[in-house]
């Protein structure tokens, strides 16, 4: 993903210049975009060089499990679908799922520590599960 001038983005979404200088400002204070530098190839015909933005590659953050019959997949991604860690581990068949449960929780809590602030949303994809409501919960 390429990084867009103000008037750029003005142009792209047919949009006024006002709502993309508060949509920029809103999220820039939500760090979702960043200010990643100058156009320096731009055609600027009066006044100064304007700034370009991008998303931002480290917030928010999305974690997605995958769990197999024979392993368990957990990764974060940033917002530019860019794999920013990544861990496995084996799945083991457990009746109450407590086991599983207990080795997720902690994977998550230890390697991906670092990452909880910024993460904002989860998936999860889980083969012919058939948990009861009582058996599944997050601590």
């Amino acid at each position: 993903m390429k990084s867009v001038t103000k008037r750029q983005l003005s142009e792209y979404c047919a949009i006024s210049w006002g709502t993309v200088v508060h949509t920029i400002n809103s999220l820039l204070e939500k760090k979702m975009i960043v200010c990643d530098g100058t156009d320096l190839n731009g055609k600027q015909k009066l006044g100064k060089t304007a700034y370009t933005y991008a998303l931002n590659p480290t917030f928010p953050l999305f974690l997605g499990i995958d769990v197999e019959y024979s392993i368990t997949t957990i990764v974060v991604v940033n917002q530019r679908n860019q794999i920013i860690y990544k861990d496995k581990f084996p799945t083991q068949a457990d009746d109450n799922c407590s086991h599983f449960c207990d080795k997720l929780y902690e994977t998550i809590t230890s390697k991906f520590s670092m990452y909880l602030e910024s993460i904002t949303g989860m998936g999860i994809g889980i083969p012919r599960c058939s948990l009861r409501k009582s058996q599944l919960h997050l601590k």
